[in-house]
Formats: C-alpha cells, sequence, structure tokens
C-alpha cells in the first residue's frame, strides 16, 4: 500500500510532532515503516511512534468522541501496516488487526475517552469490512 497517504482526501489531522503511545501489549518482533514504529518498553509493554507529518481522518464513519484523537492516530497507522505487522509477528493479518483495535481501547481508557467500549465493540464488527472495501476501492 501507498504508505505516504497523499491523495484527494482531505485529512482532519496532520502530526505536528511523533506520537508516542505505551501499551499492555506483546510485542513480538521491532516493527518499523515510514509512518509507524513499535517497540517493546523495558517493562514488556509495546511502544508505539506515529511519526510527524502522519495524516489521519479521526474516527472513521462515526463521530470523533471526547479524547479519542490519539487512539484514532494509532488505530489508523495500525491498521495501514497491518500487513507489515503481521509478517514481522508471523501472525495473520486477522491478528494483526485485533492487536491495533487492543491498542485502540488501550489507548482511549488512557485519555479518559467516555465511549471507548462501544468505539471499541464497532472496530471489531465494522473495522474488517470497512479496511477490506477501503482497500478494494484504492483508499
Amino acid at each position: 500500500m501507498n504508505s505516504n497517504r497523499t491523495w484527494k482526501y482531505q485529512w482532519k489531522w496532520t502530526l505536528e510532532a511523533d506520537l508516542v503511545r505505551v501499551v499492555a501489549l506483546p510485542v513480538r518482533a521491532p516493527v518499523s515503516t515510514e509512518w509507524l514504529s513499535i517497540g517493546a518498553t523495558s517493562g514488556g509493554k509495546a511502544q508505539l511512534t506515529v511519526r510527524k507529518g502522519y495524516a489521519w481522518d479521526g474516527c472513521s464513519v462515526v463521530p470523533d468522541a471526547p479524547r479519542s484523537k490519539w487512539a484514532s492516530c494509532c488505530h489508523d497507522a495500525g491498521y495501514q501496516y497491518a500487513d507489515v505487522m503481521a509478517l514481522a509477528w508471523g501472525i495473520s493479518q486477522g491478528a494483526a488487526l485485533a492487536w491495533a483495535d487492543k491498542a485502540f481501547l488501550q489507548i482511549m481508557r488512557q485519555d479518559g475517552c467516555p465511549v471507548a467500549g462501544l468505539y471499541y465493540t464497532g472496530v471489531r464488527v465494522f473495522g474488517r469490512p470497512f479496511r477490506f472495501l477501503s482497500r478494494l476501492f484504492g483508499v
């Protein structure tokens, strides 16, 4: 997939600095792409870094909830690079997407998002079909 995310769609946000978040999820091996890196902290947690300049559309399909902005950024990057995560970790793309969904939930909870559980359920139910259709249509 073209990782520069430069197409005619108007993104809501662009990172002005690297976004770094830590979640309590396993990391089987480091992942490093143009926009996303995932590594393990000394405490065995996952550190996600989404690089400055990354652009995204917030919570897709639903309204942006209060304090969901950074979780949606990490989730979009995780979905964009699920194939790289799957290859590096020796897991299916579905398992990599589930990992990104769990990170989304944890970051929303860390940030105090009042609808974290509801939005997590939404990405678990609709995330994979939405990703499939967006890739099918070249988004």
